[in-house]
């Protein structure tokens, strides 16, 4: 399956000197660690509505490109429907609070976790789908695994979302800053994450806390993310 996905991609790599570029980052954004108070936890299931919404606004246009549908309730059902059906997937899913409001969402995969690949589809779901949503579902999912393959040490932040009223307060920052904790915890050797490069203002603030852009990859509009991505990732100090 990966030489035929091979086709659909292009993968241009950037030389970096990653340790003199990442090394002083590192160490600021472990000492932030140490001194802040996250009011973060894990995901329970009833956080699923909130997250639904979430993602939603999120990645509409990702969603909505895959769903087919151009009703909004209709799209939020179906997501909602998609993270309780793979609830139990999302063991180390974390949620950040601001007066007890969920605002943030961020899943982490390890290479020794339980179940690395992107969710599956509950019946009841691929029934609404139309031939042509089935088809985008299968190519986009197969690329998505295809691209967040881990190696043993890696951390991969699979996504990562802030509420639509929150954004630019911190909370990203705060759940990137959490996410690297988790790894350096678990003795993880890097974490990394894909970012669109349409979304410039997330990829800028993964780099101010250290992370560096290794690939450029280009995936045909067919695999859902219809632009470049970049491969951002950092190195964790022993």
């Amino acid at each position: 399956m990966d030489w035929i996905l091979s086709f659909f991609k292009k993968i241009d790599s950037i030389e970096v000197d990653q340790e003199s570029i990442a090394k002083e980052k590192v160490t600021e954004l472990k000492s932030n660690n140490e001194s802040k108070q996250l009011d973060i936890r894990l995901m329970t299931k009833d956080d699923c509505r909130r997250i639904t919404e979430i993602l939603f606004h999120g990645f509409y246009q990702f969603i909505q490109y895959l769903i087919g549908k151009d009703e909004d309730v209709a799209i939020l059902n179906i997501v909602r429907l998609l993270i309780e059906y793979n609830f139990r997937r999302y063991q180390d899913t974390y949620v950040a609070e601001v007066n007890s409001e969920v605002e943030g969402v961020c899943r982490l995969t390890f290479s020794d976790s339980i179940d690395r690949k992107m969710p599956g589809l509950p019946g009841m779901i691929v029934d609404d789908f139309s031939p042509k949503s089935i088809l985008r579902t299968l190519c986009s999912g197969s690329m998505a695994n295809n691209l967040m393959k881990i190696e043993e040490g890696d951390c991969l932040i699979q996504f990562l979302a802030v509420g639509e009223n929150c954004r630019g307060k911190g909370i990203g920052k705060l759940l990137l800053e959490h996410s690297y904790y988790q790894a350096e915890k678990r003795g993880c050797k890097r974490i990394w994450l894909l970012v669109s490069l349409s979304n410039p203002q997330f990829k800028n603030l993964c780099e101010q806390l250290g992370y560096v852009s290794t690939k450029v990859i280009r995936v045909r509009p067919l695999f859902a993310f219809g632009s470049e991505v970049s491969k951002l990732w950092l190195n964790i100090s022993a």
